[in-house]
């Protein structure tokens, strides 16, 4: 007996007339198409999606290149004591807006200055970013599937670097 049925001479997974072993004769050809088999991609249409994916990518590189330039995070806090309103705008590279005044109240509830937060981050923001650029060019240029791996190590250094600033924010914080 092959296979969970119970029936004989089954053909096993992998095997016959589906897939053209020796169970059986070839698939046969699609019916619009003669000649070709229905799963095969016409050339033509593979090298426009090819176009089209390196395309993006390179998109994607400038635009990720430009980043720095425009502001990741934007805080506006407001206050009956400030009409106007605090903000913050945070880049890869530094923290622009009314810092020195958020430092000042933020001193009384017992947290750091915001220049002393993410040094590391906003020392290594560009060049990161200088370098996932270069990956997706790379990515782009490199005619393989597996060159999305390229991004692999990117992403880790993203989420290590995210799960050290959350173990930071509780350590020495009571469960209540």
């Amino acid at each position: 007996m092959s296979g969970l049925s119970g029936a004989k001479n089954e053909p096993r997974f992998g095997e016959g007339a589906a897939t053209g072993g020796a169970g059986g004769p070839p698939p046969a050809p699609a019916a619009n198409n003669p000649g070709r088999e229905a799963s095969s991609p016409s050339p033509r249409t593979s090298r426009r999606g090819g176009l089209v994916i390196r395309g993006l990518l390179i998109l994607a590189a400038l635009a990720l290149l430009f980043s720095p330039l425009f502001p990741y995070w934007n805080l506006k806090l407001a206050a009956p004591q400030y009409p106007k309103g605090l903000s913050l705008a945070i880049y890869p590279h530094h923290v622009g807006g009314d810092v020195s005044e958020i430092d000042g109240l933020n001193h009384y509830i017992g947290m750091r200055k915001i220049d002393d937060a993410a040094q590391m981050e906003r020392r290594l923001g560009v060049p990161a970013l200088v370098v996932m650029t270069a990956c997706l060019v790379i990515a782009s240029l490199w005619s393989s599937r597996w060159a999305v791996l390229l991004v692999v190590p990117v992403i880790y250094s993203v989420l290590d670097d995210l799960g050290t600033w959350i173990q930071k924010s509780w350590k020495g914080k009571k469960e209540r």
